[in-house]
């Protein structure tokens, strides 16, 4: 019950006085109880008693079913509401200050081999659209576009996406 208890406290204390929205309030509540599933499942007791040995340990088990990136979450939940329990004073010290965050996944950039881009402007039917060229490498404010043929008068360009590939042949 003192769970419960603490945890409605933090939570009116999220939504009063930091004011965030519904979203953010349930990702708490549902990392906050993740912890407290993870202490009555082990024994552990209330969220009072919670030592930083056992702050690790329920990190450590976190690394079984989730993302480096939700454990950090989960970790960032929990160390906020073990700084509003110092704050409190319902604990002398944060149990989760030590605990380091996952290192988060690093992706490899995605690219395209120049044939593949050679192949995909051989494949367009260049008579059905409009030519679109910017030179990059200009100030903003000098970008150049060309076009062929011209657009008309009191018509629109929309710009789809931009995509940088490769610099041109003439740098």
């Amino acid at each position: 019950m003192v769970n419960e208890q603490i945890l409605d406290h933090f939570m009116a204390y999220l939504e009063n006085e930091k004011q965030y929205s519904i979203n953010t309030l349930q990702s708490y509540k549902d990392d906050l109880h993740s912890l407290i599933d993870f202490l009555s499942r082990e024994g552990f007791g209330d969220v009072t008693t919670v030592s930083s040995r056992v702050a690790r340990f329920y990190v450590a088990t976190l690394h079984e079913n989730y993302t480096p990136t939700s454990i950090a979450r989960k970790i960032s939940s929990v160390r906020s509401f073990y700084n509003f329990m110092t704050k409190e004073e319902l604990m002398n010290e944060n149990p989760f200050t030590d605990v380091e965050l996952p290192k988060k996944e690093k992706k490899l950039p995605k690219f395209i081999y120049p044939e593949e881009i050679e192949n995909v402007f051989k494949s367009i039917d260049t008579s059905t659209f409009t030519w679109l060229i910017l030179l990059p490498r200009l100030p903003q404010e000098e970008v150049a576009l060309r076009t062929t043929p011209p657009i008309p008068q009191n018509r629109f360009l929309r710009v789809v996406s931009t995509v940088s590939l490769l610099p041109p042949p003439w740098y």
